[in-house]
């Protein structure tokens, strides 16, 4: 429910007992997993405060990030995770879960104190860490306690079935360390696919029709024009 001004909600009910409901404030861009079994989107933050921190010139670092709920929809269990960019699940099976998280504060204090250590001894040497636009990536398995945790992620994905999950290194600041990954969710295997490259884009997984081919596609950057490039693997 959105109202045309103000916050919206959404609320989750059965068609048996639609009294019993469950309420999340804010709520916004949801989904269902492939089994039905969790609903899972957004909670934004309250719209008044943003407009109030906007009108003062707050960093945009500084304003509210969006979180993201998992409702457990048989068990009526609901967990909320802070500062989350974005999510995404397989689109016909598989119950897991990506969440891509937004650069996390405690970095910038640190960083931020780092700073005022080495202004304060001068003669300190100290190895400043690399810029990149890459921030943590969580797989979970909705049902279980698996999990899988990748740092500098910049792009990610699910093959339809959700057999496997490719995930893109974002570049460091003067090095050409952009990397892709192919994740098993069967066996939890990350395989490296290519890696050297300044960045890769557009990466998708196709799976050819009626076979257990699954090809991921990609662009790579190149000097004259963009290569398309395509790995064959079985599941």
């Amino acid at each position: 429910m959105a109202p045309q001004d103000g916050d919206g909600r959404i609320e989750i009910f059965s068609f048996k007992d639609p009294n019993k409901r469950q309420i999340i404030s804010r709520g916004s861009s949801f989904d269902f997993s492939a089994d039905d079994a969790f609903a899972i989107g957004k909670i934004v933050p309250e719209k008044d405060s943003v407009y109030l921190l906007k009108l003062k010139k707050t960093k945009k670092d500084d304003v509210p990030a969006d979180s993201l709920f998992i409702y457990n929809m048989a068990e009526g269990k609901l967990e909320k995770l802070p500062r989350v960019k974005s999510f995404a699940t397989p689109e016909k099976a598989g119950s897991w879960i990506a969440i891509h998280f937004e650069k996390e504060k405690k970095e910038k204090e640190k960083k931020a104190k780092d700073d005022e250590n080495i202004e304060a001894d001068s003669t300190a040497k100290v190895d400043k860490p690399k810029k990149t636009d890459g921030t943590k990536l969580s797989v979970i398995k909705l049902h279980g306690s698996v999990s899988y945790d990748f740092d500098r992620v910049k792009s990610y994905g699910f093959s339809i079935n959700g057999e496997f999950l490719h995930y893109v290194l974002a570049e460091e600041e003067t090095l050409d360390n952009a990397a892709i990954y192919l994740l098993n969710l069967e066996n939890g295997e990350s395989k490296l696919i290519s890696e050297g490259m300044t960045s890769y884009s557009d990466v998708t997984f196709r799976q050819k029709l009626n076979t257990s081919l699954i090809s991921l596609l990609m662009i790579l950057p190149n000097p004259k024009n963009l290569i398309i490039h395509s790995f064959l693997f079985r599941h």
